[in-house]
């Protein structure tokens, strides 16, 4: 299933503007889910406030730090209209960018990337990534079976300095 960061604004100055930023980011996530993608949806980061007791405490670092995780293991990031002006989204967009993760800006951008799945490659112990983030443990390379083991199916492997992408297309 294809991993998709859905990016947009949340803050504003007036609670009605976040509210209807959360709305629309919820809903495309939505639509997102029904596609049959994998959504991450940072609007629904308000249940995390809500189960806080009192002697608990998430700051908006904390929020941003946690949805930039999930950012980074995305395969394609989805930003929503007008939301190009957003400081979040532009960093956002920025670190995508910086990861060569796929940004787009429609459901039918999206759509484009059905076949094609982005595997992390695993990093040399010891070494950071690009952009002075925590080490990624050391994993073992994914098992690739051989173009022939998939009926009907065309397989192509391409490989850069920090993922692979596998693309698997149909033969009719």
């Amino acid at each position: 299933m294809l991993r998709v960061y859905v990016a947009g604004a949340y803050s504003a100055d007036n609670v009605i503007t976040v509210l209807d930023n959360m709305r629309k980011g919820m809903r495309k996530g939505l639509e997102v889910l029904l596609k049959g993608y994998s959504p991450f949806v940072p609007w629904f980061d308000y249940h995390f406030q809500f189960m806080l007791r009192e002697d608990e405490e998430l700051t908006v670092e904390d929020y941003y730090r946690y949805s930039m995780a999930w950012l980074e293991v995305s395969d394609v990031v989805l930003v929503l209209p007008d939301s190009e002006k957003s400081k979040g989204t532009q960093a956002e967009i920025k670190r995508a960018e910086e990861l060569e993760i796929p940004v787009v800006y429609s459901i039918e951008e999206l759509d484009g990337f059905k076949e094609t799945i982005r595997i992390p490659r695993p990093l040399v112990e010891g070494r950071e990534r690009k952009g002075g983030v925590n080490e990624r443990p050391k994993r073992p390379r994914p098992k690739i079976k051989p173009a022939g083991q998939y009926p009907s199916k065309k397989q192509s492997i391409e490989c850069d300095g920090y993922t692979c992408t596998l693309s698997l297309r149909g033969t009719k």
